[in-house]
C-alpha cells in the first residue's frame, strides 16, 4: 500500500469513527430526553468532564439531577462530589445518602460526619458507614476501618480488628496499608514487636510509593545504625515532599552521617522542613547563619531564625540567641538582654550563669525584660 493510500485509509477510518461517535451521542441525548435514567447519568457525566460534548457544569448538574431523582446511584454520587467541591456540604450529604450503598459515597459521607460538615459531627455514625463500606471488599474501606479500630474513632479500640483490616487492604495492594501493618509490628501494637516484619512491610510500602512508609523505613534503618541506606530512603521520601525526611537528611549532611558532610546541602534541606518539626530546623538554620556554615555568616539572619524557632516552642533557641547578645554578636555586648533569653531557656545552668555575671538589680531587669516569645 502506497503512503498516499495509507493516509487516505486512516482519514476514512477517523471519519467513520467520528460519525459513529456522533450517532451514539445523538442516540444518548434522545434516550436521556425520553427519561432514561442511565442515559441521563451518562450524558451528565460527559458534560461534567467534557467528553464528546463541551464541558458545562450546569448542564451536567441538570442531567445528573434528573438521573438521581430516578434512583441512579452514580449520578447521586457525582452530584455529591460536585457539591463537596463547591463546599455545599448540606447538598453533598443529601446526595451521598441518595447513593445508598455505594462504597465511595459511604466513605465520603463518613468523612463529612467525622468532620461535622453539612451534618452534626458524629464519629459513631461515621464508623458505621465505614464498616458498612467494607462489605464491598474495597481496599480503601478496609484501610479506613483499620484506622477507626486503631484509634477508636466512633467504635471501641480493637487492635486485632485494626490489623486484620490493614492486612486485608494490603492484600489488595493498598499502599498506606503496608505502612500501617509495619507500624503495628515495629511498635508491637496488639502483636509481638518484630522489626524484621516491620521492615519487610515498610519496604513493600516503599515499592508501592507510600511516602510515610518510605520515611519510616529510613527511620527504622537509622535505629539499626544502617545510616547509608537510611539516607537513601530519607532522600526518596524528601523528594516526595516529606519534610520530616528532609530534616533527618539535613542532619545527616550536617554531621556527615551516612553521606559526605555538606553544609550547603544541609541548609537547603533544613529550609524545606521549616515549620514542620517544632522549631528544630529553624534552630539549625540560626546556628548555620551564626557560624557561617554553608552560608555567609549573618547575625541578623541568625536572630530571625532563632526567633522563629522560639515561637514554635523550641527552648534551646533561647540559649543560642541569649549567648549571641552576651558575646556581642550584634555589635555590642548586652548581658541583660542575653540573660533575658537564658533565664527562659529552662536550663538551670543558664540561670546560674546569669546570676553569676549580673548584679541583683540587673538580674531582676533581665527576668522582667519583654522579649520575643
Amino acid at each position: 500500500m502506497s503512503a498516499l493510500k495509507a493516509a487516505l485509509f486512516i482519514v476514512i477510518l477517523f471519519s467513520i469513527s467520528a460519525l459513529a461517535s456522533e450517532t451514539e451521542l445523538k442516540e444518548l441525548i434522545q434516550r436521556a430526553g425520553a427519561g432514561d435514567a442511565s442515559a441521563q447519568s451518562q450524558l451528565g457525566y460527559y458534560y461534567l468532564i467534557g467528553e464528546k460534548v463541551g464541558k458545562d457544569i450546569e448542564i451536567a448538574k441538570s442531567w445528573l439531577q434528573k438521573a438521581a431523582n430516578q434512583g441512579d446511584i452514580e449520578a447521586a454520587y457525582d452530584l455529591g462530589v460536585l457539591s463537596e467541591g463547591e463546599r455545599n456540604y448540606l447538598s453533598a450529604v443529601r446526595f451521598y445518602r441518595m447513593a445508598e450503598k455505594d462504597t465511595y459515597a459511604e466513605l465520603r459521607l463518613a468523612r463529612l460526619y467525622s468532620e461535622g460538615l453539612g451534618v452534626a459531627r458524629d464519629e459513631a455514625a461515621a464508623a458505621d458507614l465505614i464498616i458498612s463500606a467494607t462489605e464491598s471488599g474495597e481496599a480503601e474501606a478496609l484501610y479506613m476501618a483499620g484506622l477507626a479500630y486503631r484509634y477508636g474513632k466512633g467504635i471501641p479500640v480493637d487492635y486485632e480488628k485494626a490489623l486484620n483490616n490493614f492486612l486485608e487492604a494490603s492484600h489488595r495492594l493498598y499502599p498506606p496499608a503496608y505502612t500501617q501493618v509495619g507500624k503495628f509490628y515495629e511498635e508491637g501494637i496488639g502483636v509481638e514487636s518484630d522489626r524484621e516484619a516491620a521492615e519487610s512491610y515498610y519496604r513493600k510500602a516503599h515499592n508501592a510509593g507510600d511516602t510515610e512508609g518510605i520515611y519510616l523505613l529510613g527511620a527504622l534503618l537509622e535505629k539499626k545504625l544502617n545510616f547509608e541506606e537510611a539516607a537513601f530512603y530519607y532522600e526518596a521520601a524528601a523528594e516526595r515532599g516529606d519534610n520530616r525526611s528532609a530534616a533527618k537528611l539535613a542532619s545527616f549532611y550536617e554531621n556527615g552521617i551516612g553521606v559526605e558532610k555538606d553544609y550547603l546541602r544541609a541548609v537547603s534541606l533544613y529550609l524545606k522542613s521549616v515549620g514542620t518539626d517544632g522549631g528544630f530546623s529553624e534552630n539549625r538554620l540560626g546556628i548555620f547563619y551564626r557560624s557561617g556554615f554553608g552560608v555567609e555568616a549573618d547575625p541578623e539572619a541568625a536572630r530571625e531564625w532563632f526567633i522563629k524557632s522560639i515561637r514554635q516552642g523550641y527552648t534551646i533557641s533561647y540559649k543560642a540567641l541569649g549567648y549571641m547578645y552576651i558575646l556581642g554578636n550584634f555589635g555590642e555586648v548586652n548581658q541583660v538582654r542575653g540573660c533575658a533569653y537564658l533565664y527562659r531557656s529552662g536550663d538551670e545552668k543558664d540561670g546560674a550563669y546569669c546570676d553569676g555575671i549580673l548584679a541583683p538589680r540587673a538580674q531582676k531587669a533581665a527576668k522582667n525584660l519583654e522579649i520575643v516569645r
